[in-house]
């Protein structure tokens, strides 16, 4: 008989555990309470949408094969560029190295050249003496956002952002 109690004991154990749910189904009471997977909808899900950088000034300056910031070689002909101290920080290798930003040319220099051109760049170095929207570019970068030429004055208005 003693058997007979203890399965009694667990039975009764077990529908006390059991929790009904709106399917009539029992769940553990371990169960009770557990977050459960959520699905997001469309109006909770917000993309972040990165800041724009405006009126910076584009310059160029030679890589020659040298080592920057992020510690990568690269050739003038590359689309790499350097970003301001203020973004990159003090931190080695900087924060940004890898990170790929679209720039726009929105005129200035000499002619005026491709006012409007977009193209995409990656991060390699800082720029010691850039102004936050302010960027360096590979020769390279320079001429695909300027139509091909080295502007002689160096330099024309930009804007851009991570992407």
């Amino acid at each position: 008989m003693r058997f007979s109690y203890i399965s009694a004991a667990l039975s009764a154990l077990s529908i006390a555990l059991a929790v009904p749910t709106p399917e009539g189904e029992n769940k553990p009471a371990e169960q009770q309470g557990q977050a459960q997977p959520q699905t997001q909808t469309q109006d909770q899900a917000q993309k972040v949408i990165p800041p724009t950088y405006t009126g910076g000034e584009a310059i160029y300056y030679l890589q020659e094969r040298q080592y920057g910031t992020c510690m990568e070689v690269h050739d003038d002909s590359d689309h790499v560029v350097a970003i301001s101290y203020k973004l990159q920080g003090t931190y080695l290798p900087p924060p940004h190295c890898g990170r790929e930003v679209e720039i726009t040319n929105v005129g200035g220099g000499n002619n005026n050249n491709d006012v409007g051109k977009k193209i995409r760049a990656r991060v390699v170095d800082t720029c010691t003496v850039c102004d936050t929207a302010d960027m360096e570019m590979s020769v390279g970068t320079f001429q695909a956002l300027k139509g091909g030429e080295l502007d002689p004055n160096g330099n024309f208005t930009i804007d851009w952002q991570f992407v």
